[in-house]
């Protein structure tokens, strides 16, 4: 009996032994790990002649190749908008190429394989600006704070350099794919450019970072700073913190509402903060914060109702007031009473075909397009007469045919409320700002409201995308 408990003990052993193996290997240094077989035909010499054509294809990247130090790795290079002959890019310095395990089982999470994707790069990151002939500046990429925890000394970080498809409709807002070639595996663009600091000027990009958990990825905000002829990383400023790296730090326009909910990876603190680009400190400054702690109701997780800490005021009238009324303009200032009466002309689709004394729509802009606009970020289109409408007995309630009907001709069977673009020409009578929502900025939200003067169709949707 004894010998067959310590043969047991001994077979028990071994089994663990040989378990705890094959884990360590198959979570130990996962960025260069041996290939599956959605990659194994990947070789790194083939990547080095991919890279070596790629920089040939065009000038820029020749001048840029020509011009930096050798040996480095030419990850991106892009022309700054609105300037002539000027190009922002990314180089690595000593730089090891890295053939990534992937999970094509999982090609829609954010978890390590779907970040890093097929190929990435590690090494010293530089920012440097281009003129047609020179390297004006450069700028190293510091280290994210997760990757700090591993090593204090080292200044080198991994980014994706070839990713599917599919995960680059995800996370780099490229064009879907079709489902035949979601797989495919293609060059990452880091660098797009976008107004993050709200100057009018799109010289900032988000550049996505190391790899928190699933859900959760650090990124940055880099780009040109045109009144010094230089390139520039953003801090965040948290407090009496600064740093550069940030927990899903997106921003949208040049606001970023960080949330963190209760119980996401056991989380059981709620967590929302709000930063906003401070011309003055060249950075993005918290704003406003809140943390609650979380309860339970039998499998619910709900988060104490707390009042947040406004820190700073989020919308202001700028200094220069813009030329034409555009809806992110007078649905984020505090003085929008000034331009009751004012004339506008906007793009609309309908927001679920509600009607309250008249069609509810969101505007059709770039932050629509760019998945930026939220569900509460509509307007109303308003008849003149609807006091009048209101009191009339033969009126049947159907506000959107009424509008659609009267001020643009369009019949009720003519309407797709979900593909239709509309252009409303309106006059501005007041903001709605009842609405109040604490994750929404901290703050009531205002809805625009538009006498209407006409409504046309204009087009029809080819894109698919539902404000969040």
């Amino acid at each position: 009996m004894k010998i067959n408990e310590q043969f047991l003990l001994v077979i028990g052993a071994t089994i663990i032994l040989i378990a705890g193996f094959f884990i360590y290997i198959s979570f130990s240094d996962k960025k260069q790990a041996t290939p599956t077989e959605l990659n194994s035909t990947i070789k790194i010499e083939d990547i080095i002649k991919e890279q070596n054509d790629w920089v040939k294809k065009s000038q820029e990247r020749t001048n840029a190749s020509n011009l930096l130090p050798k040996d480095v790795f030419l990850r991106d290079i892009q022309q700054i908008p609105g300037t002539d002959g000027l190009y922002l890019g990314l180089y690595v310095d000593k730089f090891a190429i890295n053939i990534n395990e992937t999970d094509e089982s999982l090609p829609y999470m954010i978890c390590p394989e779907q970040n890093y994707g097929a190929v990435s790069i590690t090494g010293d990151y530089y920012i440097f600006i281009m003129n047609n002939d020179k390297i004006v500046d450069k700028l190293l990429i510091p280290q994210s704070g997760s990757e700090l925890k591993f090593s204090s000394t080292s200044t080198s970080i991994t980014l994706t350099l070839k990713n599917t498809k599919i995960n680059n409709f995800y996370l780099y807002g490229e064009p879907e794919p079709t489902e035949k070639d979601s797989g495919d595996i293609v060059r990452v663009n880091l660098i797009k450019f976008n107004d993050y600091t709200d100057d009018g000027k799109n010289h900032e990009f988000n550049l996505l970072g190391n790899y928190i958990n699933c859900g959760h990825n650090e990124y940055l905000i880099a780009g040109y700073d045109n009144k010094n002829n230089k390139a520039i990383i953003y801090p965040i400023i948290n407090d009496e913190e600064k740093y550069y790296w940030g927990d899903n730090f997106i921003p949208r326009g040049n606001i970023i509402d960080y949330k963190l909910e209760c119980g996401d990876h056991g989380n059981e603190t709620d967590i929302n903060r709000v930063y906003k680009y401070d011309d003055k400190l060249s950075g993005y400054k918290l704003i406003s914060k809140s943390e609650r702690a979380c309860t339970y109701e039998g499998q619910a997780v709900i988060a104490e109702t707390t009042t947040p800490q406004i820190i700073e005021e989020v919308f202001e009238e700028p200094k220069e007031k813009p030329k034409e009324i555009t809806y992110e303009y007078i649905s984020r200032t505090k003085y929008s009473s000034n331009y009751v009466g004012k004339i506008i002309n906007w793009k609309g689709v309908f927001s679920n075909q509600t009607c309250l004394n008249g069609p509810k729509l969101w505007p059709y802009d770039e932050k629509f397009l760019n998945g930026e606009r939220r569900q509460y970020e509509w307007f109303w289109v308003i008849p003149p007469e609807t006091g009048e409408l209101m009191t009339d007995p033969s009126f049947d309630g159907k506000w959107c045919s009424y509008v659609l009907k009267k001020y643009g001709g369009l019949s009720e069977d003519q309407i797709d409320a979900e593909k239709d673009i509309y252009l409303v020409t309106g006059k501005f009578i007041g903001n709605d700002c009842e609405y109040y929502d604490l994750s929404v900025f901290n703050r009531k939200i205002c809805i625009p409201q538009v006498d209407v003067i006409s409504i046309k169709k204009v087009g029809s949707r080819t894109d698919s995308i539902i404000p969040q």
